[in-house]
């Protein structure tokens, strides 16, 4: 038998194994490290999203997620947090139209007459009249509250979500509501733990725009929500990006990529005349693919890159041997990214997978399809070097005797991979494409 490791699955077995992160380690000998410095989100199975902390790996059937690091630029909320209060605000203090509140002590105003539907401690109403509260009178702000409203007072725009713009239609309305059920049709429950998502509705003038706080500071953006209801579009100013959204009956993730941006730039949600949308996840981000959700809560954040390797020392040989992935690509952006080693071992680039050894390049003109499932392997040795994909020789050169790759190898990218085999022998043609079939 060959002398090989295997890491996400048993050798010649072919069936993804989740192991868990201690039982990742000395799967490949010479020790394999993997790091995170934050925790990420990803899709289990069946399609829900899931959390694992720092330095967990992400795994479902297509292997491990490995992803680079992100930041949402958006400051708005973008999943919107259980209700929390202000503190309370008493005699003299001016409300403001389209919040929330409750009634903390009623002695002069009749609140009934400003939203609520009684004037008992403990009512909770939107704001509808302007409001100065009298003597003995105090309301705390119930923030993030279902019903708070962002509309056209006639004069201006009243904006009371954070971050977020409302412009355009007099007669919209950006509100906050419950979309329990949808958040859970969408299987979004772990990540939209309050089941609040933005509804706007708009009238017959001409359409309106919610812009998302928070700007671009590149030159390539892509940008994202979950969307739900009618139509419209998302993009960056300028109309750069702009893609249409149809209607649809579930949170549906629409997203724009690759765009040539400016920086300064926002993502901006328009929607269209006579229509009613649902949306949350927001997520513009100065890369050339949209990647796994990062909430944010009034400010940006950060998801961390995935560091994840092996030494080269005990595991790879320069003289001659093979390795063996199943390769699941996420984007197809055209982007370099190394899957295995980090100098282009094999690699993913202009929509082809790629193999360079320093000197000669390998490519299959594989036109890749984002979130399909790819076998792939190469072999180098004596007698040259091969790239073999899905059961064909895809590529073949001579070998110049060195893989460049330093004393480790990493694994990266943007993708799931599994089944990883490396191989310290070179394995022939036919056994690679009976491998990759």
């Amino acid at each position: 038998m060959l002398a090989g490791a295997t890491l996400f699955g048993r050798r010649g077995s072919g069936v993804a194994v989740n192991l868990p992160l201690a039982s990742l380690a000395g799967k490949v000998a010479g020790g394999l490290t993997y790091a995170r410095a934050s925790g990420q989100w990803y899709q289990d199975d069946a399609g829900v999203w899931q959390y694992v902390a720092a330095n967990v790996p992400a795994f479902n059937s297509k292997g491990i997620l490995l992803e680079p690091p992100s930041t949402n630029k958006c400051t708005c909320y973008g999943v919107i947090p259980a209700d929390s209060y202000a503190a309370a605000v008493t005699s003299g203090a001016v409300l403001v139209l389209g919040r929330k509140y409750e009634i903390v002590t009623q002695v002069t105003t009749d609140f009934t007459a400003k939203g609520a539907a009684n004037n008992t401690v403990g009512t909770q109403f939107v704001l509808t009249s302007a409001c100065t509260l009298g003597a003995g009178d105090s309301v705390k702000e119930v923030q993030f509250g279902i019903g708070t409203k962002s509309y056209h007072n006639g004069t201006a725009f009243v904006q009371n979500h954070t971050n977020m713009t409302l412009s355009g239609d007099t007669a919209a309305v950006l509100t906050t509501v419950d979309g329990t059920a949808d958040v859970l049709a969408a299987k979004l429950q772990n990540v939209a733990t309050s089941g609040k998502v933005y509804k706007v509705v708009t009238g017959a003038g001409g359409g309106a725009s919610v812009a998302i706080g928070g700007t671009s500071t590149a030159t390539t953006t892509s940008i994202q929500a979950h969307i739900m209801g009618g139509t419209g579009f998302i993009r960056l100013t300028g109309d750069r990006g702009k893609v249409a959204y149809g209607a649809a009956a579930t949170m549906t993730q629409r997203k724009s990529e690759n765009i040539t941006s400016v920086s300064g730039d926002q993502m901006i949600i328009d929607i269209d005349d006579n229509q009613t949308v649902y949306f949350l996840l927001v997520q513009p981000e100065d890369l050339p693919s949209c990647t796994s959700p990062i909430p944010t809560a009034g400010a940006t954040a950060t998801r961390a890159a995935t560091a994840l390797s092996f030494a080269t020392a005990g595991n790879v040989s320069d003289a001659a041997g093979a390795i063996y992935a199943e390769v699941t690509p996420l984007e197809t952006s055209g982007v370099l990214r190394n899957i295995v080693g980090t100098s282009r071992l094999l690699y993913l680039n202009a929509n082809q997978f790629r193999s360079f050894d320093g000197t000669t390049l390998l490519t299959w003109a594989s036109n890749v399809v984002a979130d399909t499932s790819y076998k792939l392997a190469i072999k180098w040795g004596p007698s040259g070097r091969s790239l073999v994909g899905s059961g064909q020789v895809r590529a073949t050169s001579a070998y110049d005797g060195s893989l460049d790759s330093g004393g480790s190898i990493g694994l990266g990218g943007m993708c799931y991979i599994k089944n990883l085999r490396i191989y310290r022998k070179p394995l022939s043609d036919a056994q690679l494409i009976a491998m990759t079939t």
